[in-house]
């Protein structure tokens, strides 16, 4: 037994001895941290109260299509960046909000490139329709995409090839307003439409929405160069305006367009209804 206490004596003086011998080293080290941090401390003050202001933005690019509403100018003022601007002063965030304001762009993206760049790209809203409001005893247009926003009303309403949308309630008008949400789906197949058929897309002249009840509606569909409508379910695509101007064709080929007053595709066959009187 006792020449085991010994050795742990032993063992236990060593262990000492190299904690001991540790101590200095513990202080060199976390002094050593200690004046890195200090310096990186310093250096970060520098760097935000010399350098960083006076990183200024030299360049900016502004992508978007020919066919946008609004030149560079006129997007840099309104996303407020005009005068000297510095690179860590500016906001993209903010920036990006300010430019969706304008209710003609629908997605805007906002970058800084360090050390002196600005990136900024805006996607304008493309017209798929329009309304006719009455307001004050006046007609007055109102264009939306396949979202339903509404982003050109009255005297700036440009001259597009779009159909006119009836059948609409308004209670109140103006940009950024959002059609009814039941009429969304209806409006990014007709954008489908558009796409795959842009012929036969311009050949509708109206498209108007009928209440059945409170959660369904039908839609009259005026075509162009004929006084025949067609009605049919709340819903268009290809196969269906393919199918309507086969028949309009035979129709007027065999001289029969006079007669008619409605064709009826709700229940997938066509159905003819002829002029009363």
């Amino acid at each position: 037994m006792n020449s085991t206490a010994i050795r742990a004596g032993e063992v236990y003086i060593t262990d000492a001895k190299k904690e001991k011998n540790f101590a200095p080293k513990r202080k060199v080290i976390t002094l050593t941290l200690a004046l890195f941090f200090v310096t990186l401390l310093i250096l970060q003050i520098v760097f935000q109260l010399f350098i960083a202001p006076e990183l200024a933005i030299k360049k900016i690019e502004i992508h978007c299509s020919n066919s946008f509403p609004l030149g560079n100018n006129d997007i840099l003022k309104l996303a407020e960046l005009e005068g000297n601007l510095f690179y860590f002063s500016i906001n993209t965030a903010q920036v990006k909000n300010k430019l969706l304001q304008y209710s003609v762009i629908k997605t805007a993206e906002v970058k800084k490139i360090f050390p002196a760049s600005l990136y900024i790209k805006v996607t304008e809203r493309v017209p798929l329709g329009m309304a006719l409001v009455n307001s004050g005893g006046k007609t007055i247009p109102v264009v939306f995409d396949e979202e339903g926003v509404i982003f050109e009303i009255g005297k700036s309403v440009s001259d597009y090839r779009i159909p006119v949308i009836s059948g609409l309630k308004f209670t109140e008008i103006r940009l950024g307003l959002k059609l009814p949400e039941e009429l969304i789906i209806y409006l990014s197949e007709l954008k489908k439409l558009k796409e795959s058929t842009p012929a036969l897309f311009e050949q509708i002249s109206e498209l108007k929405f009928v209440n059945k009840n409170n959660s369904s509606y039908e839609v009259l569909l005026y075509p162009l160069n004929t006084r025949v409508r067609v009605r049919t379910e709340n819903t268009i695509n290809d196969n269906l305006i393919k199918q309507i101007f086969v028949v309009l064709d035979i129709i007027e080929k065999n001289g029969l367009e006079s007669e008619m007053n409605e064709l009826d595709f709700r229940s997938g066959q066509v159905v003819f209804k002829v002029k009363e009187g």
